[in-house]
């Protein structure tokens, strides 16, 4: 396995395991499996999120993970996160009620880690390519579901968006328009 890289040296009782070249491909490709679930699914995405959690676990290097987050780009998604965190002070709502939310902020707890990851893999483009195809793929069913409604996959009020929300479908598409024209 060319791909793989072999510089990465886990550390724990499973560093045999982590260092096994087909668990260094699934740490690749459950990211690029995430980007493939955005446009379509949160739920998936979450579990995926979760899955790929338990299989880079034992590939972090303490004290390289640790400078990692000591980059700027590192450091701005836990600082919103800590923002938000301090935030919840001023509620007079119960616990449960300021972790609700704070549940969107929680995502950016995982790009740390993303980067963290990718900063070691050669195979970070698969994420974009995954994402890309994703949202053409869901652009050309949101033309399809436009001319033949019975198409859609989910009870959306929109015509031609076939899964999710508008907002969410035109913020993806409009992220692969630009990305497509960054490419070319």
């Amino acid at each position: 396995m060319s791909d793989a890289v072999t510089s990465r040296k886990p550390a724990g009782l499973l560093a045999t395991i982590a260092a096994w070249p087909p668990w260094l491909l699934a740490a690749d490709l459950y990211p690029a499996a995430i980007a493939a679930a955005l446009p379509w699914s949160t739920s998936l995405v979450s579990m995926i999120v979760g899955l790929w959690l338990l299989i880079i676990a034992p590939m972090i290097d303490p004290k390289s993970f640790y400078a990692s987050l000591m980059r700027p780009a590192s450091l701005v998604p836990l600082a919103l996160v800590a923002l938000a965190a301090i935030g919840t002070m001023w509620t007079d709502d119960s616990w449960v009620v300021r972790l609700q939310g704070m549940s969107p902020l929680f995502k950016f707890v995982v790009l740390p880690l993303l980067l963290y990851h990718f900063a070691q893999s050669k195979r970070g483009h698969w994420v974009l390519i995954a994402f890309l195809a994703s949202c053409s793929l869901l652009m050309a069913l949101s033309w399809i579901v436009s001319f033949a409604p019975a198409w859609k996959i989910s009870a959306t009020d929109t015509n031609g968006v076939p899964v999710r929300n508008y907002i969410d479908q035109t913020h993806e598409f409009t992220l692969c328009v630009s990305l497509w024209l960054r490419c070319c």
